[in-house]
């Protein structure tokens, strides 16, 4: 049996291909009708900072996938709920979850729902599945940068390059209340700003992670490639951020003094567009060299005034939430 139905999903252009996904997917089923940005600051998501010591593209994936994820559509109303697992030979029923996984995806897409995975391609990036063909035993696939990603094979599920079986799925939505929404996402904001440990050792979070940031900046070996995936991943969640406070302090006044983290927000975004255009993404090389000297001491520079300034921004969000 062919699913077809679900072939007018794409996944929203974004850095973020988490956010992108589940935008996309959710814009699809017509529970999210708002552009993307709103949903990206809304979620928390945008508020993301993850670094790698040596700049690892891998830093924006390395969170706590099941619970953040939950959490973020819990925000917006959304009921979810998610299957995870690390896949190693020694495990006797993985392909027992690959078929509890299959049909939950199907069921899903009958449903006019797509369902979120964890590299549905061989990039390694999180996308959808939004369809499935039982004849040839494959699924229907959205990838980021790919417009005609091959199908997956059921048997294939879970079983990239970094082999996780992880699959989302959107189950149903409640009415939310806006206020409570926001202040969830500030409050989050500010638990991953003030973070003391991440959950891998070599990455480190929203303060730290403009230290370890920094420091790399006089590392004799960093991942070029990375650097350039970091800055544009984190110059589109600075400009959300500034964009996303902006509409909360005309949209609402439960935050009083929200406007200062607005104006220090934009300062952000403009520091990191700084940063981005020193050292641009190129996505054919992925064994681009590092920086020279002279550019990263300019990008060390504007770290160091961004995190002052995201730094100050904090501060105004927790006089916002009368937590200061």
């Amino acid at each position: 049996m062919l699913k077809t139905n679900l072939s007018e999903l794409k996944i929203t252009s974004s850095w973020c291909s988490y956010a992108g996904s589940m935008h996309g997917i959710l814009s699809s089923a017509g529970l999210w009708t708002e552009e993307f940005w709103k949903f990206y600051g809304l979620s928390g998501m945008a508020w993301h900072f993850i670094v790698h010591e040596s700049c690892c593209p891998s830093s924006v994936t390395v969170y706590h996938w099941t619970n953040e994820h939950y959490c973020a559509m819990d925000r917006l109303g959304i009921f979810t709920s998610s299957d995870e697992m690390f896949f190693s030979p020694s495990l006797n029923t993985f392909k027992l979850m690959q078929k509890e996984c299959e049909k939950k995806i199907k069921k899903s897409i009958d449903q006019n729902r797509g369902v979120l995975v964890w590299a549905p391609s061989p990039c390694l990036e999180f996308g959808v599945i939004k369809g499935y063909d039982d004849t040839q035993g494959i699924f229907l696939t959205e990838a980021v940068n790919d417009p005609h990603p091959d199908p997956l094979l059921y048997e294939n599920l879970g079983l990239g390059e970094v082999p996780i079986l992880y699959c989302h799925y959107v189950l149903d939505q409640l009415s939310f209340h806006l206020e409570k929404a926001i202040a969830s996402s500030l409050r989050f904001g500010l638990s991953e700003w003030k973070k003391e440990s991440h959950i891998h050792p070599q990455y480190a979070s929203g303060k730290k992670a403009y230290d370890l940031l920094i420091q790399a900046m006089d590392l004799p070996k960093i991942s070029g490639f990375g650097l350039a995936y970091l800055l544009a991943v984190y110059h589109e969640s600075r400009q959300t951020l500034h964009r996303f406070l902006e509409w909360v302090n005309v949209s609402t006044k439960e935050f009083p003094g929200i406007e200062e983290a607005v104006l220090l927000y934009q300062q952000v975004a403009e520091y990191f567009d700084q940063m981005h255009q020193i050292w641009p993404f190129i996505a054919d090389q992925q064994e681009r060299e590092a920086p020279k000297h002279d550019q990263r001491q300019e990008i060390k520079s504007l770290l160091q005034k961004a995190k002052e300034r995201e730094q100050g921004a904090m501060k105004a969000i927790e006089k916002a939430l009368n937590l200061h």
